[in-house]
Parts: structure tokens; C-alpha cells; sequence
């Protein structure tokens, strides 16, 4: 009888494990970089534009930055904002 091979979830674990590998030196010196710079250039020119609404189920809510994706008007469980 043969061996029985791996399972999905072992082989999309491998898959995601080595895709992060290989993105890590990109995401250090080009991704975050461009996304801090993204993040100021907002800050600097009109402030976050309001996108989606998010809640997480545990009490905390916010918006998303249509323009750079960063997270804002932060609202905690008791109601006090970041």
C-alpha cells in the first residue's frame, strides 16, 4: 500500500510558510517602507478619509483610511477612543 500523502492543510501551511520566507526581505525594505511613507503623505495632506467600518466582535470598533489603510477613530469595549 503506498503512503498516503501529505494533507491540504499541510501542503497550504508549507506553501504559505515559504511564500513568507521569500516575501520577507521585500516587505522589510520595500512594502513597509512605501506604506509608512503612504501613512505620512495622508497625515500631511487632509488628514484619513473615512472607508469601511469595522467591529470585532469583542467591543472594539473602527474605521479604515480609504487612502492609506490605517485604522483611526478607535473605539474601545467601554467606550473610550485611542
Amino acid at each position: 500500500m503506498a503512503d498516503e500523502p501529505l494533507s491540504l492543510i499541510k501542503i497550504s501551511s508549507a506553501r504559505a510558510k515559504e511564500s513568507k520566507r521569500l516575501m520577507e526581505e521585500y516587505d522589510r525594505t520595500v512594502y513597509w517602507p512605501a506604506i509608512r511613507n503612504l501613512r505620512a503623505w495622508c497625515a500631511e495632506n487632509g488628514g484619513h478619509k473615512r472607508g469601511n467600518w469595522h467591529e470585532n466582535g469583542l467591543g472594539w470598533s473602527w474605521f479604515y483610511c480609504s487612502r492609506c489603510g490605517d485604522r483611526f477613530e478607535i473605539t474601545g469595549p467601554d467606550g473610550k477612543e485611542e
